[in-house]
């Protein structure tokens, strides 16, 4: 499916209507690695364009760091911002991913968060809320100072932003 009307259509139907046809465009196929980091690359570059800060995340980043690749059989790409710049970036995001032929599903409120599709599998991007010491998700919650120093990889050709010191996050996120 690569028609602007289309992508935008199903970019905009309720959450109800996306529930019922939502895997029609989810693969349950592995995705190719060339595939992912196209993905990937396309996604990042616009962040990078925007100059929002979008860090790389959970098994994305176990990925990056253990093997400088997308962990095999990963089934989605997992991008983090602060909150406040999610929610005063969210709809030229939206503009920007649907342009480059993505679904786009937005959840604004309380729990902000991007999801997109194309080539059948899923890239999230949540807004983190900043509570005290914590940066929070509805089901996780991470230390903040994890994200206050500006650490970067090089992966599938860009600078990419990841929390710092990765391996304290990674430890924190899966023991």
């Amino acid at each position: 499916m690569t028609d602007k009307k289309d992508i935008e259509f199903l970019s905009n139907i309720t959450l109800e209507e996306w529930n019922q046809i939502k895997s029609n465009y989810i693969s349950t196929k592995v995705t190719p690695p060339d595939v992912l980091a196209k993905a990937f690359k396309e996604i990042y570059s616009i962040t990078l364009e925007l100059r929002i800060k979008v860090w790389v995340v959970m098994g994305t980043l176990l990925g990056v760091i253990r093997e400088n690749q997308f962990i095999e059989g990963d089934d989605d790409i997992d991008f983090h911002m602060f909150e406040k710049d999610f929610v005063d970036h969210m709809q030229e995001l939206k503009i920007k991913f649907i342009e480059q032929g993505y679904i786009v599903r937005l959840q604004d409120g309380k729990n902000p968060k991007m999801s997109l599709f194309k080539h059948g599998f899923y890239v999230g991007i949540a807004g983190l809320k900043e509570q005290g010491d914590w940066l929070t998700r509805p089901i996780m919650k991470y230390p903040k100072h994890l994200f206050l120093n500006e650490q970067y990889v090089e992966f599938c050709g860009l600078r990419c932003l990841i929390p710092s010191p990765p391996e304290k996050y990674l430890e924190f996120l899966y023991g």
